[in-house]
């Protein structure tokens, strides 16, 4: 893989306490979870966050809206 591309996208999902936003970013070749950050509201800084943050996907069975810093 000589030249990394990647791509993001945001979807909602409803939980107990409300509408909730996830923005992940993917390696389009590997399909790999390069990054993703939860919100409550859409907005450009949430997909910023999702390019700067490491994925660590163990982490997404525990998010509740008190987890999130918006």
């Amino acid at each position: 893989m000589s030249d990394p591309k990647w791509v993001s996208d945001i979807t909602y999902i409803w939980a107990e306490e409300g509408w909730l936003y996830l923005s992940v970013v993917l390696e389009l070749y590997s399909r790999r979870v390069m990054g993703w950050t939860i919100g409550e509201r859409m907005t450009d800084a949430l997909v910023c966050k999702s390019f700067f943050s490491p994925a660590d996907i163990a982490q997404l069975s525990n998010v509740t809206k008190e987890s999130i810093d918006d």
